[in-house]
């Protein structure tokens, strides 16, 4: 194992349990091989697992705000011929490459308005700070670390060495959504983004080869700038969930947050036909709030979207959990009309699904969940849900004290595949990569593999497959 030590010490007073625990940052860099394997891994796993997490060395005064703030940071699981390798790499923005340098925090949190607290080097002068944490995507070689209201970066899928930031030619300058969705019959990827002035949103094509297919284009109907998370496409359409979560930059120049929850705004979703016609804009059947949604597909002349449904929106620290649903939601454009039914109640999030099946019918849906045992916040799992939509069939795997992350498919060429997924043990603090059965996630893991460092909680993955 190779270890780039980085710095010693977090620098100012924790802000937040999200910099704490099992959130708080690691401030090395790592190369390790060979590591130990408890069970065996399936020879048909081959490729990589990605994944990305805010990761602050260094605390800012001001205050935080899950899941929004935070440098990024990878993780990757490479795995081949049963044999499994893990890397770590900062996301190496400017900013906190001037931070590491100076070894103290020189940004603001993003609700501290993200920009310097004092001096920093004059070419990062009145810049906001980028912090790409959110997500990681693999399309057209490029290995891609994202997050909304801030600029892409693209990392070497090899090395995980940062090469700079991703713009698309200039077509996204200051970033787009962390939640892109790539067409596994196009091998297009669909980008959305909120502006702070009309149209308030774009969205844009970008053609298997990396090509800019269709220029960021205005979606008509929008009154304001909503924050919105996630995205799903069909053949047919970009399907957006609206909700009531509105940026008021008067709000913030009065020193309150820009992000206020305006519930008499309803919830509304609307349809960008991916031909390039009219949107569709349809009310929802109540006021909701979406993170995540798990996937949409067109079925005759109606369109259905499974996703994860909150009564609001929850972005700040210990704000108790209210009662989450993942819900199955039918829209008849030619009618107008909106049904929602309601698939499994609980405490879940981090909906993912086979992502050959993107914009087609699923059969599953995995999501991270809460068993009920206390001492979990906000934010952490410790249980992976399955749930087949059209029977409402279940399956669980209970990590016990093991707190879990967003489950990944990796596909099997003979079966149906599995789910993969970095977990902490919340007593010892020790993190392990774990593999379960798609078929059957309640068997508990067919492999662990030990890490050499403790993983943070975070955000999203992506798997990879290794080419040939």
């Amino acid at each position: 194992m190779t270890t780039t030590p980085l710095t010693t010490a977090a620098s100012g007073p924790p802000a937040s349990p999200y910099v704490t625990g099992l959130f708080a940052p690691v401030l090395d860099e790592v190369d390790a091989e060979d590591l130990v394997i408890h069970g065996e891994l399936p020879e048909a796993i081959r490729g990589s697992y990605y994944r990305n997490g805010a990761n602050t060395p260094y605390t800012p005064p001001t205050p935080w705000t899950y899941p929004i703030d935070g440098d990024g940071m990878v993780h990757e699981m490479a795995i081949s011929e049963g044999r499994a390798h893990y890397r770590n790499r900062f996301v190496r923005t400017p900013m906190i490459e001037a931070e590491l340098a100076a070894k103290k925090a020189l940004w603001a949190t993003m609700m501290g308005g993200a920009m310097p607290l004092g001096e920093v080097p004059e070419e990062l002068k009145f810049t906001p700070k980028d912090l790409p944490d959110v997500n990681i995507v693999r399309h057209d070689g490029r290995l891609l670390a994202l997050a909304e209201t801030t600029r892409s970066y693209c990392l070497d899928p090899t090395t995980l060495a940062t090469l700079g930031p991703e713009t698309w030619d200039g077509a996204y300058p200051m970033g787009h959504t962390a939640h892109p969705k790539i067409d596994p019959v196009t091998g297009e990827m669909i980008l959305f983004a909120y502006t702070f002035a009309e149209p308030y949103l774009t969205w844009a094509v970008i053609g298997a080869d990396g090509s800019v297919v269709q220029p960021p284009t205005g979606v008509a109907g929008f009154d304001a700038t909503y924050m919105i998370h996630d995205c799903a496409i069909t053949e047919r359409y970009l399907l957006l969930l609206v909700n009531p979560a509105v940026f008021t930059l008067d709000e913030m120049m009065k020193g309150g947050s820009p992000l206020q929850w305006q519930p008499e705004r309803g919830s509304r979703t609307v349809l960008v036909p991916r031909d390039g016609s009219a949107p569709i804009w349809l009310d929802a059947d109540r006021v909701s709030w979406c993170w995540h949604i798990a996937n949409a597909y067109d079925s005759a002349d109606e369109v259905v979207v499974d996703w994860v449904r909150w009564d609001h929106l929850q972005v700040v620290d210990q704000v108790a959990e209210n009662l989450g649903a993942l819900v199955r939601t039918t829209l008849r454009p030619s009618a107008g009309t909106t049904s929602t039914e309601v698939l499994h109640e609980g405490l879940m999030e981090f909906p993912r699904i086979d992502d050959r099946r993107i914009g087609q019918h699923h059969s599953r849906i995995a999501m991270g969940a809460k068993s009920g045992r206390p001492g979990l916040i906000p934010g952490e799992f410790d249980s992976v849900l399955t749930i087949r939509p059209d029977t409402g069939e279940a399956a669980v795997f209970d990590g016990g004290d093991l707190v879990v992350g967003e489950p990944c498919f990796v596909p099997d060429p003979a079966a149906e595949g599995w789910f993969v997924t970095f977990g902490t043990d919340r007593t010892t603090l020790r993190s392990s990569f774990i593999v379960l059965s798609a078929e059957d996630v309640s068997a508990g893991p067919i492999a662990r593999v030990d890490l050499p460092v403790r993983v943070p909680n975070g955000l999203h993955g992506a798997w990879a497959p290794t080419a040939g």
